[in-house]
């Protein structure tokens, strides 16, 4: 009937709560698909600024610090101490991707 509104006035009841019916089934499979594509957008988005340097929000993270905090290599280069937890850096070590 595809919501043609004169379709729908010439169908019976019976036919009419069959429709209804089928519509409710398609929502709630349709609010069912928008909830798991919202929760696996946000994990994918959640992924992505995880690897992203707190500091400037721009790149990818580079380097661990010998407290175990983690920074990108242009903004860890320029600190003596961590951002994170204010200990002295002792050691700054180059992270790779495999």
């Amino acid at each position: 009937m595809g919501g043609d509104r004169l379709a729908l006035a010439t169908a019976g009841a019976a036919e009419l709560r069959e429709l209804e019916g089928r519509l409710e089934a398609a929502g709630r499979a349709v609010r069912a698909l928008v909830v798991e594509r919202t929760v696996s957008e946000m994990h994918s988005r959640s992924a992505a600024e995880g690897q992203l340097c707190a500091l400037c929000l721009e790149r990818r993270k580079g380097l661990v610090f010998s407290c175990g905090h983690q920074a990108c290599v242009e903004c860890g280069e320029q600190l003596s101490s961590c951002a994170f937890c204010r200990k002295e850096i002792t050691a700054k070590i180059r992270m790779y991707d495999s």
